[in-house]
């Protein structure tokens, strides 16, 4: 369903009936037991676990990270930089000798 959005009497906009797996004022944040979707460019929340078709396994937390709802984010940003790092880019002179870039 959608999210219901009004006006709070501090000026902030605040929502309520959140869509599943989002949470905060504005339902921009996953809720717990929710991570950043890698697929989508961490813009949508997943279930942290075991999606089935019938029911969803959640786990505590998906390879030992901390149940946090950017943790799988970061974990593929560091395993992103991991693989640009081995990525090294050589060209090759005229002498035939590589060169790092």
């Amino acid at each position: 369903g959608a999210s219901e959005c009004y006006l709070a009497s501090d000026g902030a906009v605040k929502c309520r009936n959140c869509p599943a797996g989002f949470s905060g004022d504005r339902c921009d944040k996953c809720a717990p037991g929710y991570t950043l979707s890698a697929k989508t460019g961490g813009r949508d929340c997943e279930p942290v676990g075991r999606v089935r078709s019938d029911r969803i396994d959640f786990v505590d937390s998906p390879k030992g990270l901390p149940s946090d709802p950017y943790a799988a984010q970061r974990l593929q940003q560091q395993q992103n930089a991991r693989r640009r790092h081995r990525r090294r880019r050589y060209r090759v002179t005229s002498a035939r000798r590589f060169h790092r870039l």
